[in-house]
């Protein structure tokens, strides 16, 4: 059994499960590039309105106070994939969700490389400079400033928080629904 089959079953998730792998990592290259944890939890309440599915929250080692946050105000249906886990299982966990939701990060290009429908958000980089293969749909900060490429931002309202939660939501929906229909 690999490790993505091992953590599904220990958390009791079935082969028909919708599956939202939600990545809040984003690393230190670039400032702002995730939603901070306030907003979300925020986006974790709404798609549990609008979509029947478990959410799997994935990071990496620099998200692990903030994944403890959200973890602790989303709410039940939230499924820690933890912080440490290594490339291999990183990939494997995205590969096991039915939708991966992602800024620009290495999540995203996993999710692309495995043909996973994908919502991507996009503010201090370019949303031009991604190619989703007609496998998502890609979420953009509507702050003027944005894309930068800068790795500080001086701002009070960063571009992040510029990005849409129902937009996120809407199109998470319509991916799934997608999904079923296939």
């Amino acid at each position: 059994m690999d490790f993505a089959e091992k953590f599904f079953k220990g958390n009791r998730l079935k082969e028909g499960d919708v599956i939202i792998g939600l990545n809040t990592g984003s690393g230190k290259v670039f400032a702002n590039k995730n939603l901070r944890p306030q907003k979300t939890v925020k986006l974790i309440k709404l798609l549990a309105k609008g979509i029947k599915a478990k959410i799997l929250l994935l990071g990496g080692p620099l998200e692990k106070e903030m994944n403890a946050y959200i973890l602790k105000n989303a709410g039940p249906g939230v499924i820690n994939a933890g912080c440490g886990n290594s490339l291999k299982e990183f990939s494997a966990l995205i590969n096991r969700c039915s939708l991966v939701i992602t800024a620009d990060t290495l999540g995203l290009h996993i999710a692309v490389a495995l043909k996973k429908p994908v919502v991507t958000l996009f503010g201090p980089t370019s949303h031009q400079e991604i190619e989703l293969y007609n496998r998502g749909k890609k979420i953009i900060s509507g702050l003027s400033c944005a894309p930068c490429y800068k790795n500080k931002c001086g701002k009070t309202v960063t571009c992040m928080d510029k990005v849409s939660l129902k937009g996120i939501a809407g199109a998470a929906k319509d991916l799934i629904a997608d999904r079923v229909k296939r």
